[in-house]
Formats: structure tokens, sequence, C-alpha cells
């Protein structure tokens, strides 16, 4: 099967590193697992489908395989609907060019990232009308795994979704389909969370990270200047002369003047207050600066962000607490450790390809008639852009943003390009949104 290739493919930065690739916050969605009741500022839903696996396992290497194997199967299912012409080479071949995107980066990456784009693309499949009923239902099911892993996640499909009706290129009842597989998703952790810890919510401490955007723009310090004193806002009025004015190191200090004690979230409730009246009062800067981060976020393309050695180094103890000390001594010797892999070309070399196909897919879309690829070009073009917006909005610019979802743009664009070879004839959107079951039937066949 195809896809059992690629998604062996999609492995190539995990053996090139000698272990999954982590980040800082990877050793929190297992730590939470063993607190269940304790309110985190992590997605409970990615600490389920990652975090108990590891737990159980001592490893990583299960949550990759998952990943790359999810990620291969919904690529070769798109292509399959869109392309029913490509034969078995075509599709071996197809899932090789993948390689050479920020995909497998993304597959590889033990965060919540790594189903950014196979959210979108199960959306597209739950959408578009080309695939039998119990590959919809599997897709409905991505859709709401996605939703339920990272609030962004809900945002983006959210916004794509939106996007392609308006376009009229999604039927009404397809379009509420998907939507309620994102809030199934969304709203299977507030009801976890209300459970477990009283509290209805997705995550905690969405105003810190607010604050921590309006801090690195100079906005909060600005706002508190104007207003303080102020008898609402006494521990930021106190701290305002020693606040950071970079976004991360507001949020990550440990000597920060806004954790007495080192609690996370102590003034919680004064940042709330100021967030809403910093959106009310200097809102053109909230907004010019927000567009000009969404433009530099967009064109971000390259992959390796958030690896750097001094990273893993420091994370290596809390591998051998959390997984034990084989794992702990795994990561310690991968390469990870050893050099700055976000400077390693082969990071680097993702880069053109994600550019290359940010410059063809809009024209691809205007260009191309079939209803099921302009849904395809359409969703991915529109899910990038709030994906760019949705970080100049309340968030610091990073490559590892783009490069969870990018991949989608060259990836769709050489679906276009083979389209007219290995495409179906074009039918009428009438078709497309009711097509006969033996069509359908048609499709997955050539497809195993």
């Amino acid at each position: 099967m195809p896809w059992l290739l690629t998604a062996l493919l999609l492995l190539w930065p995990a053996a090139y590193n000698g272990a999954p690739l982590i980040f800082a916050d990877t050793l929190d969605f297992p730590a939470m697992m063993l607190d269940p009741e304790m309110r985190h500022f992590r997605s409970r839903g990615y600490g389920i489908v990652a975090g108990l696996p590891s737990l159980a396992l001592g490893s990583f290497w299960a949550v990759i395989l998952a990943q790359a194997a999810l990620t291969a199967w919904l690529a070769h299912r798109t292509l399959g609907a869109l392309l029913p012409g490509l034969d078995r080479r075509g599709h071996r071949l197809a899932g090789a060019a993948l390689a050479l995107t920020t995909a497998p980066w993304a597959a590889a990456y033990v965060m919540p990232d790594a189903l950014t784009a196979p959210g979108l693309l199960a959306l597209f499949l739950l959408l578009s009308g080309r695939v039998a009923w119990p590959v919809a239902t599997l897709a409905g099911a991505v859709v709401a795994l996605a939703a339920a892993t990272h609030v962004t996640h809900a945002l983006i499909m959210g916004c794509a979704l939106a996007a392609v009706f308006i376009l009229r290129l999604v039927p009404l009842r397809r379009a509420a389909l998907g939507l309620a597989c994102i809030a199934a998703g969304y709203g299977a952790v507030l009801g976890a969370n209300r459970v477990l810890t009283g509290h209805a919510e997705y995550v905690r401490g969405g105003e810190v990270f607010l604050a921590a955007r309006f801090a690195g723009d100079g906005l909060l310090h600005r706002y508190l200047d104007a207003q303080c004193p102020d008898a609402r806002l006494p521990m930021l009025c106190a701290a305002r002369a020693k606040l950071s004015r970079h976004a991360d190191d507001f949020l990550w200090l440990g000597d920060s003047p806004l954790r007495p004690d080192g609690d996370f979230f102590a003034a919680s409730d004064e940042l709330r207050i100021a967030n809403r009246a910093i959106m009310v009062a200097l809102w053109p800067d909230w907004l010019r600066l927000s567009l000009l981060r969404a433009v530099h976020q967009v064109v971000l393309t390259r992959a390796g962000d958030g690896l750097e050695q001094a990273l893993m180094v420091d994370l290596v103890p809390r591998v051998a607490n959390t997984l034990g000390s084989a794992t702990a001594a795994l990561h310690a010797a991968s390469r990870q450790a050893r050099v700055e892999m976000s400077e390693d070309p082969l990071a680097l070399a993702a880069a053109p390809a994600g550019l290359l196909g940010l410059i063809l897919a809009p024209w691809l879309l205007l260009r191309r008639r079939d209803p099921g690829l302009r849904l395809l070009l359409a969703l991915v073009l529109a899910a990038y852009a709030a994906n760019a917006l949705a970080v100049g909005a309340g968030g610091s610019v990073h490559a590892r943003y783009s490069a969870r979802i990018v991949w989608l743009l060259p990836f769709g664009v050489m679906v276009a390009v083979l389209h007219g070879r290995f495409g179906a004839p074009i039918r009428a959107t009438s078709e497309l949104e009711t097509p006969p079951e033996s069509g359908r039937a048609a499709t997955d066949a050539r497809f195993p």
C-alpha cells in the first residue's frame, strides 16, 4: 500500500535525528496525564492521544509512527479522490515528493502541530463528497481529533470552512457537518475539563499569552503608564517598570514579577482587565502590528524551528523523570542535543517547496475549473491565511507555526498539475455534491 511507504518516508527527520523530535512543551503532555485534575494551558486532547501512549510505552516512537501513518493515509486518500487515474507508481512518487517539504518535520514532531495539516486534509475529504461513507466517517473523526488537540486547529479549520462556504464551493449541509465535527472535538475538551477540574474551558491562561503579545508590542507598557495607579491593577502597576518587553521572555522567564511563588496565573484577573482595555483603546496599533506579524508569518516556510541544542540538553533530565533513563539516553545522544538542527541544510531545504506553493496555489485556484480541486486549494489557502492571522493577533512569529501547514500548498499545487492527466472529467457542482455511490466505490477501488 503506497501510504505505508509514504509514512516511513515521513519519519526521515526522526531517523536522521536518532530520536523523535521534541520541544519544550512536549514533556507537558505526558506529565499532565499524571495529574488529571490539574488545570493546564496545554490541550488535554493531545495529552490523551500522545501523552498516555508515551507514558505507557516509555517512548515517543509510537506517537510519531501514528502521526506519520495518519498524515500519509489522508494525503493518499486526497490523491485518490482528486486523481482517480493515478496508479500505484504515481502514488509512490507523490508520496516521495512529500519528503521534500515540511511534512516530515511536522509528522516526526511530538507536538499538536503534527495534526494541523491532517485535520485540514480530513476536512477536505469530509466536504468533497468524493469518498465513500466509511472514509468520510473516519475523516470526520480526524477533524474532531484535530480540534481537540490545539485551540488554533479549531480556529483555522473553522475559518477555512467559512471561506469555502462563502465562495460556494461546498453546500450548506456539508458545511454544517464539518462544523459539527469541529465543535465535537472542541466540546469534548470543554466537557473533559469540566468533569475533571470543574472548569468548562479549553485551556487555561489565554489572557497571559495575549498579554505577552501586548508586552512585546509595547502596548501593555503604554497602557500601564497612562493608567497607573489603578486600584484594579495593583500587581501590574507595581511591576510595570520590571515587565519584559519581549513576548517570549514575558511568558517564560522564571523571575517575572507577575509570578510570586512561581504561579503562572497569579496576575490573570488583572491581565484580563488590561487586555480588554488595550483592545478598545489601542486597537489601531494592535491591528497594524498584528497584520505586519501575519505577513511575516506567511513567508516563513523553513523547518527545524524550536529544535535548539541548548533546549534539548535542558530537556533530557525531564525526559528521564517522565519516561525513564533509557529514553533520556536516546535523546541525549540525538543529533538535536549535539547540533543546531534549525540551521541544518536539510531543514532549510524544505523552504523552496513552501514558497513555490505559496506563489502558485492562488494562481491555480483561479485557473482550475474542477470543483473538488478548487475546494482543496481554497481550503488550504484560507487555512494558511487564518494560521498567520491567528499568530499575528495574539502570538509571536515562529517558523514552526508555518511549517506545520505550509506543506499543503505544494501538495495542492502537485495535485493541480497532475489533475489534467489523472483527474476525473470535470463534473457539474450538483453532481459533485451528490455523487452516485458507484462513483465513490470506483474511486476507493483505485486506491487500496
